[in-house]
């Protein structure tokens, strides 16, 4: 028994019954709607993570696949630039004092077309990669729903029986 209740219980005018029956109520109405939803929430979960998430998995891989391209495209792009200046700044021509040779650009021509390319898949990705993304966070939160508290559900049995258990 709870040791706030027992206190207020002993207060003049106190309605013990009348708070038992409130808490009560708050936990049958929470263990019956468990019990209901719990499993609806699984099987949802079941159907929405098998062919309606592999469907949307389907429509997203050209769209990422673009993108993982486009990446791979600009990062190889990017790499030989890097390996053109560290050549640069590696030659020996560094220390002569009548090099006019220039520092290659890192924001080529190609670079800029690779990063537009980039940016145009990202978008074009963003939205079937966002239905499966919000999909997968709905499959999480069913997967989370509250399972019934198995002791207020064996309480709740019991006094449905009225108490009495016939045996065989």
């Amino acid at each position: 028994m709870n040791q706030e209740l027992l206190t207020r219980a002993q207060q003049p005018g106190a309605d013990p019954l009348r708070e038992l029956t409130a808490a009560a109520h708050k936990d049958v109405v929470e263990v019956l709607a468990a019990a209901i939803v719990y499993p609806q929430a699984l099987e949802l979960a079941d159907f929405l993570e098998g062919a309606r998430m592999e469907k949307l998995r389907e429509i997203a891989a050209p769209y990422l696949a673009d993108v993982a391209a486009a990446k791979e495209a600009l990062t190889k792009e990017q790499k030989g630039i890097a390996g053109r200046l560290a050549e640069f700044w590696q030659s020996k021509r560094r220390g002569d004092a009548d090099d006019k040779e220039r520092e290659p650009d890192r924001d080529t021509p190609r670079v800029v077309a690779l990063k537009a390319a980039l940016a145009k898949a990202e978008q074009e990705a963003s939205g079937p990669e966002s239905y499966v993304r919000s999909l997968g966070y709905t499959v999480e939160k069913l997967r989370a729903a509250p399972a019934p508290d198995p002791a207020i559900l064996a309480a709740l049995a019991e006094a449905l029986v009225g108490g009495h258990r016939e045996t065989d």
